[in-house]
């Protein structure tokens, strides 16, 4: 694992995400090393040579059979300390590196559950606040509703003209539906909201007429291709033509 993956993973992700540090273990200092010129000093020697060299020692008659043997013993049990010491040492940072990478493994665990928590609360965040949203439209639709339906409800006086055009109101009939083209659109209108405002006069119809243009585009073009087909309908009646 190269450090800078082990300094975020190991070290600071694990502080971000709160977690508990994983168990320190410590590889063991290695022995003393000599010196480089020291080492230049020291030649090399086989196994072989060094017993040869004791064998050949000007001193080994000084030294005892039983001693001689003793020594052999413990260099070859220093021999075969030192592959067992090299082979527990690879398994340790075997293992070692091996317990890195399941601690890594946790901590991506831990960094996806708090990604998917986070990710949980701000989509039910958004959503909350797109019904509220949502809510406050349709509440202001209704308020917009309700302030038409005073002007809206209630029937006009035959006297009063029932065709806007610029600041001009003409009344075109006298109330009586048409054999071919029916009643005047807005003579419909009244007749459906009579019972509802029986007291509407003329400033009031214009203040209709006035909020249906204004505030309520789509129900003014309505009205408006009403009053255009009730118009076409009655220039043909009447024998004239559209072009």
């Amino acid at each position: 694992m190269s450090p800078i993956m082990y300094k975020v993973f190991i070290q600071w992700l694990p502080w971000f995400l709160m977690m508990k540090k994983s168990r320190r273990r410590y590889i063991p200092r290695d022995f003393p090393r000599l010196s480089s010129q020291d080492s230049n000093e020291v030649e090399d020697v086989s196994e072989g040579d060094r017993y040869v060299e004791i064998m050949h020692s000007p001193h080994r008659d000084k030294i005892p059979a039983k001693k001689l043997v003793q020594l052999l013993l413990l260099e070859q049990i220093l021999d075969d300390l030192k592959e067992v010491n090299a082979i527990t040492k690879k398994q340790f940072e075997e293992d070692l590196e091996s317990t890195n990478w399941r601690y890594v493994a946790i901590v991506f665990d831990r960094l996806s559950l708090f990604v998917s928590c986070a990710f949980v609360i701000i989509s039910t965040t958004l959503l909350f606040s797109s019904i509220f949203t949502l809510a406050m439209l349709f509440t202001v639709w209704v308020m917009l509703n309700l302030t038409y339906t005073p002007i809206l409800a209630g029937p006009i006086k035959p006297e009063i003209p029932i065709e806007y055009e610029g600041d001009a109101i003409i009344w075109p009939d006298d109330g009586i539906a048409d054999p071919t083209c029916g009643i005047h659109p807005l003579r419909s209108i009244v007749k459906k909201l009579e019972n509802t405002q029986p007291n509407m006069d003329q400033e009031a119809l214009v203040r209709l007429l006035s909020l249906m243009r204004n505030r309520a585009p789509k129900l003014w073009n309505s009205y408006q291709s009403m009053l255009a087909a009730y118009h076409n309908c009655k220039l043909i009646s009447a024998g004239g033509s559209l072009g």
